[in-house]
């Protein structure tokens, strides 16, 4: 356990600080280019989305590399397609259930699911922020 619990901290630790990047830096710098909501709401859904997906692969590595230490196993198999989806469904808080982790690497999922919960909620801090005016000193209140 104390092995898994290593690994899903440093996945967490690299998957915030991945999010943050991307939602600050990346996010901040598109949207200072256009004055323009519509473009400014593409821009954070858009890297919203590419953040969950890439986050989501980032713990489907873990759960792979839980199932090769031998501190878990997916039911029915679960091969990478499977764990992915299995991942995808549950950074998102959907969490289908169609194949379930064993062991060690119930407890990533459990952490990824609220991590997953944090970062929808960062996203959509941010989209209100750009829609509301409130990141841009410039066009406060002007209705683009």
């Amino acid at each position: 356990m104390f092995t898994m619990l290593i690994i899903t901290l440093a996945t967490l630790a690299v998957a915030l600080t991945l999010h943050y990047f991307n939602l600050t830096l990346l996010v901040d710098t598109l949207c200072s280019k256009t004055s323009k909501r519509y473009l400014r709401m593409q821009i954070v859904v858009m890297a919203g989305a590419i953040n969950q997906v890439t986050i989501s692969a980032l713990f489907c590595l873990t759960y792979v590399a839980g199932v090769e230490l031998g501190l878990g196993e997916f039911k029915d198999g679960g091969n990478f397609k499977d764990i992915f989806y299995f991942s995808l469904t549950t950074i998102t808080t959907l969490g289908l259930g169609s194949t379930q982790p064993t062991e060690d690497l119930k407890m990533v999922a459990g952490l990824e699911s609220a991590l997953g919960f944090l970062l929808i909620t960062c996203t959509g801090s941010k989209l209100y922020s750009y829609m509301s005016g409130k990141s841009d000193s410039d066009n406060k209140g002007n209705g683009e």
